[in-house]
């Protein structure tokens, strides 16, 4: 992997990276003069060449459907759709933000959503451009999950683990770096500021970007990871573990009971987190480093908004939302569904696809489960995830 930034010592600021990020915020503020009148805007951080930059965030739906391998992009601002790839044989579909992957048994097809924010902490930047896909990766099978930061994309495979150029990626281009070996650990490996966070058995290893060891984080049996608004985040035996991108390291108890943690899902974004497993679900809130049981009869496709909630599942031929994790749960009926599909929420809307029809269902979260609108898809919505952030 390209440019190594180094990785002090766990428990306090990664000093090569929070410099970097100092420079980078700066950077951004000091090439960024506001316009005088009659010269043109500068170029803002984070562009893309072709991209355009908007006031909001661009959220956009991509549905595969498996019939008949079509992978479309639904724009949610604008209502427009569009066929991007063919991806035959697809059995799961993984986002990271701006880009989904639908995976099949030997290949991983990759679709720009064309819909992304670039979050410097103090300010984002929201950018939209045109569907495409940039081409495929040949590996497929299980895929853990996708992360990424400014320069690399990691696709976490059941075995390896592909780590891309995202710089490329962004202009279009799929460009692997390496192909590393993968352990038994349940988590995926994450892109954060410059390093690469890789889970083991025994814990998350803090690897330089040129493959050294550097520091490992505590945390047995890692089993789930995704990123949120305040690091990467990691769920181990007893415990969630988040790791930020200047180094801070932060260990949140897990409550008796939860069990092996399968999944973590949240509002991207945010940094309230609901763990999941065969266990109890326990919500998360990784600014008062708080775990709180869920009720028992939470399913384990709950999703949050925040670390307080609304709280949305999938139930038998609908949703149910919470309001808080005290909440009782409201149900809405989805017409016509049987076989509900995934959940995917953003800080005003919820998004449930039905697998057997061209239907996703949005759900206002924040008014009791309230069906803002039926989206129509251009295939069946086998498989769907919601991308901008």
């Amino acid at each position: 992997m390209r440019r190594a930034l180094g990785v002090p010592t766990v428990g306090t600021s990664f000093v090569p990276i929070a410099l970097a990020l100092t420079l980078v915020v700066a950077g951004c503020a000091s090439t960024e003069p506001a316009p005088d009148a009659g010269a043109e805007s500068p170029t803002p951080h984070g562009y893309v060449e072709g991209a355009e930059e908007t006031a909001d965030t661009q959220y956009r739906l991509v549905v595969a459907d498996t019939t008949d391998a079509r992978v479309s992009v639904v724009d949610l601002l604008t209502g427009e759709s569009s066929s991007v790839a063919d991806a035959p044989g697809t059995t799961d579909l993984v986002r990271d933000g701006r880009y989904a992957y639908a995976v099949s048994a030997t290949t991983t097809t990759v679709v720009d959503s064309g819909g992304w924010t670039v979050d410097h902490a103090d300010h984002v930047h929201y950018y939209r451009a045109a569907p495409r896909s940039p081409g495929t990766i040949d590996r497929g099978g299980r895929l853990l999950g996708v992360h990424a930061d400014a320069t690399h994309t990691a696709l976490t495979y059941d075995r390896s683990v592909v780590i891309l150029d995202r710089e490329e990626q962004d202009r279009g281009r799929i460009v692997v770096l390496d192909r590393l070996p993968r352990t038994g650990a349940g988590a995926a490996t994450v892109p954060l500021a410059g390093s690469l966070l890789t889970p083991t058995d025994d814990g998350i290893e803090i690897r330089e970007s040129d493959g050294a060891r550097a520091q490992t984080v505590d945390c047995r049996s890692p089993s789930a990871s995704t990123v949120a608004r305040r690091g990467a985040v990691f769920a181990c035996a007893d415990a969630v573990v988040v790791i930020s991108a200047r180094g801070r390291v932060t260990t949140i108890g897990l409550p008796p009971g939860t069990g092996p943690v399968e999944r973590l899902a949240h509002r991207p974004g945010a940094n309230g987190v609901v763990a999941t497993g065969p266990g109890r679900a326990v919500l998360v809130d990784l600014t008062a480093r708080t775990a709180t049981p869920l009720p028992t009869d939470v399913p384990a496709t709950a999703a949050t908004a925040g670390e307080t909630g609304p709280i949305v599942a999938t139930a038998a031929g609908g949703v149910e939302v919470r309001r808080t994790a005290t909440s009782p749960a409201t149900r809405t009926p989805l017409p016509g569904v049987t076989d509900v599909g995934t959940v995917q929420i953003d800080t005003a809307r919820t998004y449930v696809n039905d697998p057997a029809s061209n239907r996703v269902f949005e759900i206002d979260h924040r008014d009791d489960g309230r069906i803002a609108r039926v989206i129509t898809t251009p295939g069946r919505a086998s498989l769907m995830v919601e991308t901008g952030r």
